[in-house]
């Protein structure tokens, strides 16, 4: 008899057999990125009237046994990938609370997270988002679902048929209303990493969860791997014995790119008297461009007079807070806020502790630039129209994404209450005061700290949800086998 899997050991093999005995029920993109260079999220909503459950049951049960991927296809298909080089779908689906009510799942078959029965509405105040009725109209109202087809061709052209299928059999009979379609579609720099609309490499400080991934890895300084725990949840309503699940965070984050660029500036003259200084950026994100920690040493970076970097080192993912008190990265950029590394105060402020905090960030940035954003003059930037697809596995939303955001990221006392700190200038939401963001004028000289304007609100939520993305027993055993 196969021994239960461990969701407590910290790195397995994919080629495990603890791991394959529960890859097939497994949605494929929790524990592994798709990877895709091109996504489209549908939100449905199925629609009232006679015989709809059983319908909507129906079409979820078609879409399970014909369309959707597990992880353990995900495995297959990348290893065939690379042999053919022919690109794969992964499709995936997700429900809302709502969408469990709506066909008939019974309470002790639903995922049992609070904050998940709430949806994301019911934590808007305590996360500091702005009213529902600012966000964009489809995602005002219920939303039962979504499914993400994602593909990794250099366009767009075969997804979208793919998506345009989906949409009409959603639409059959009247079965459901499409609230809306949101198209992701990656943009590389010039070495071929993908960046965000800001213009900063995106994804380094990702969780691990299989040995693979690590092998080769610097991890000295700052381990990835993670135990498998950090976002699988039991699916109660599984069927086989070993039905996992895990909670989906799901956020439209709209990027005013003209606005923080500006910021960046104004920073730049305000700290260092140089406009074109990349040092100011670099402090408030945490890294450069390129993905380069600042917290490295002036030596390592080497910093010339004009505060701009002469090093290429970026995306190093190999380090730590323990010799910078604020002095190289300040306590209040976004990647120390998100990911303190260790340095974490009060009781319980383990290092285990915190990364028992970590999401598995599946995003994708959405809306089309005319202009790539690291060529783009000040007049080409995009003050609306264009953001993040902020999406995130984690077993628990309640310790995790929603704990990260209001304690780390909106709470102006961490890391350290005195003085405190001020917002995440990136994705902080809270009133933004002037004096209270601090940096170091002198690169790595903690008697320079100064406090200085407010750098922060130029990302904006429109609208998102809190999803379930269900075992595939449950998806395909919806309804009765015929007899």
């Amino acid at each position: 008899m196969q021994t239960p899997i461990n969701l407590a050991q910290r790195g397995i093999s994919a080629a495990d057999p603890k791991f394959l005995a529960i890859a097939p029920e497994l949605q494929a993109n929790i524990v592994k990125s798709h990877g895709r260079r091109h996504t489209a999220s549908i939100f449905f909503r199925f629609r009232d009237g006679d015989n709809q459950q059983q319908k909507a049951r129906q079409f979820l049960q078609e879409l399970a046994l014909n369309d959707l991927t597990s992880a353990l296809q995900q495995q297959h298909d990348t290893e065939q990938t690379k042999h053919d080089h022919q690109q794969r779908f992964v499709v995936t689906a997700l429900l809302s609370a709502e969408g469990y009510e709506f066909l008939g799942v019974p309470a002790a078959k639903r995922p049992a997270d609070p904050q998940f029965a709430a949806g994301m509405k019911g934590s808007n105040a305590a996360l500091a988002d702005p009213p529902v009725s600012t966000w964009d109209s489809a995602y005002q109202g219920p939303i039962h679902g979504m499914i993400l087809v994602a593909f990794g061709a250099p366009t767009r052209t075969k997804l979208d048929q793919r998506v345009r299928g989906i949409v009409q059999r959603l639409r059959h009979a009247d079965l459901a209303a499409v609230l809306c379609v949101e198209e992701g579609d990656s943009i590389q720099n010039a070495d071929g990493q993908d960046i965000e609309h800001f213009g900063y490499v995106d994804g380094i400080s990702q969780p691990k969860f299989f040995l693979e991934e690590v092998a080769g890895m610097e991890r000295a300084h700052w381990d990835p791997l993670m135990p498998l725990r950090l976002v699988l949840a039991p699916d109660p309503a599984g069927t086989t014995g070993h039905s996992f699940g895990s909670y989906f965070v799901f956020r439209k984050l709209e990027q005013n790119v003209r606005g923080f660029k500006e910021r960046e500036k104004e920073l730049a003259v305000e700290l260092f008297h140089n406009p074109e200084s990349e040092l100011a950026g670099a402090m408030a994100v945490g890294r450069f461009e390129n993905g380069t920690p600042v917290t490295l040493s002036a030596e390592d970076l080497k910093i010339d007079g004009s505060l701009i970097p002469t090093a290429d080192l970026g995306r190093i993912n190999d380090f730590n807070y323990d010799t910078d008190p604020g002095q190289r990265c300040p306590f209040h950029a976004h990647i120390r806020k998100s990911t303190p590394r260790g340095v974490v105060p009060g009781p319980g402020g383990t290092l285990d502790g915190e990364k028992n905090r970590m999401m598995a960030r599946r995003g994708i940035i959405y809306g089309h630039r005319f202009v790539h954003p690291n060529e783009a003059i000040f007049e080409e930037m995009p003050t609306k129209g264009v953001g993040l697809l902020f999406m995130s596995f984690q077993h628990n939303l309640a310790s995790q994404f929603e704990f990260i955001q209001q304690q780390w990221v909106n709470n102006p006392a961490f890391s350290q209450p005195a003085p405190p700190t001020g917002l995440d200038p990136v994705i902080g939401q809270g009133p933004l005061p002037d004096g209270v963001q601090r940096y170091a004028t002198t690169y790595n000289d903690a008697s320079t700290l100064a406090t200085a304007s407010a750098f922060g609100g130029f990302v904006t939520l429109k609208g998102g949800e809190y999803l379930f993305a269900p075992c595939l027993s449950f998806l395909r055993t919806l309804l009765p086998a015929r007899t």
